[in-house]
């Protein structure tokens, strides 16, 4: 049986464990629930996995081995590792190979550290500004976008003055002093505790429409995210919601600004049935429905004669 997160040794951290183990099985039946309703027309069938997501959700939340942090860029920070949001992390360290070197290709190559931290800058990775505009102004999670930035002599406005590739730098990942430059000690995030809340809300709202429940599990995200939220035009916003398909619509949006760059919005397209439509909105003319599925390498086939590749490839 696997551990859970609370009963591993400190040398066993980022080991499997049974939040884990839990995880994986409630995105399978996510997935499938999207599956079935949009690729496989059997709404049946869909409802039957959104109970499995109730069912499983609610076992996670009632385990109490995960809660939320109070302040959203905490999750990330160098100071703050192996925090009860993380459920499924990858330790690093500072060396070649075994670190994290997210920030390298992420940072402008002009960036420099106001801590005096030597910093690889590849400027790779980008958030368009169409997305990043989505945001309120006023949501803390639109910290984690860097949309100016030191030089060293100046503050620099990536919107008005960098002439390269246009959008925001991703920084959920902040500056650690136990770098090479490259690589640092910042364990990755792979899946944290704000997606189970998220879950559940959507398996509710599938099964019985916008309940109670389902708005108070937004509310959760949400309240880390505005100051003085209780009682705002924010948590109104949750409350006026009375249809299924808008809060559906909704909760799309809110995983959007919830797990920006953190590998979330493909599935989450998909199970919407939106990642054509989403793509082709955004001027990607070359977008089919055969790209719902990836290709089987070549090299796969070869291996086994008798596979075929997915449809259109």
């Amino acid at each position: 049986n696997l551990k859970p997160a609370s009963l591993l040794a400190a040398s066993e951290y980022g080991r499997m464990t049974k939040g884990i183990a839990h995880m994986y099985m409630l995105k399978l039946y996510m997935h499938e629930a999207g599956q079935e309703r949009h690729y496989r027309n059997d709404e049946g069938k869909a409802m039957m996995w959104w109970n499995r997501v109730d069912s499983i959700t609610e076992v996670m939340i009632k385990d109490g081995e995960y809660s939320l942090q109070k302040d959203y860029m905490s999750i990330w920070s160098p100071s703050n590792q192996r925090n009860s949001e993380v459920i499924f992390p990858i330790p690093n360290f500072p060396e070649g190979g075994l670190g994290n070197c997210f920030l390298a290709h992420a940072l402008p190559a002009d960036y420099v550290s106001q801590n005096g931290i030597a910093l690889t800058k590849w400027g790779g990775f980008l958030v368009p500004w169409d997305f990043y505009d989505t945001y309120d102004p006023k949501d803390k999670r639109r910290n984690a976008l860097l949309a100016t930035y030191w030089n060293g002599k100046k503050m620099v406005d990536r919107r008005t003055e960098y002439t390269g590739k246009p959008g925001a730098v991703p920084m959920k990942y902040q500056e650690n002093p136990s770098t090479t430059g490259q690589w640092d000690a910042s364990e990755y995030v792979i899946n944290r505790y704000a997606e189970v809340i998220l879950a559940r809300a959507e398996a509710l709202n599938e099964i019985y429409g916008p309940t109670q429940e389902a708005k108070d599990l937004v509310h959760e995200i949400r309240e880390r995210a505005f100051d003085n939220y209780k009682g705002s035009k924010y948590e109104k916003e949750i409350n006026d919601i009375t249809d299924k398909d808008a809060f559906r619509a909704h909760l799309l949006k809110e995983r959007g600004w919830e797990f920006c760059w953190e590998g979330m919005r493909r599935p989450d397209l998909i199970r919407h049935g939106e990642l054509i439509s989403n793509a082709i909105d955004r001027g990607k003319l070359m977008a089919e429905p055969k790209h719902i599925l990836y290709a089987i390498p070549q090299s796969v086939i070869y291996e086994n004669p008798n596979l075929k590749n997915n449809e259109g490839f």
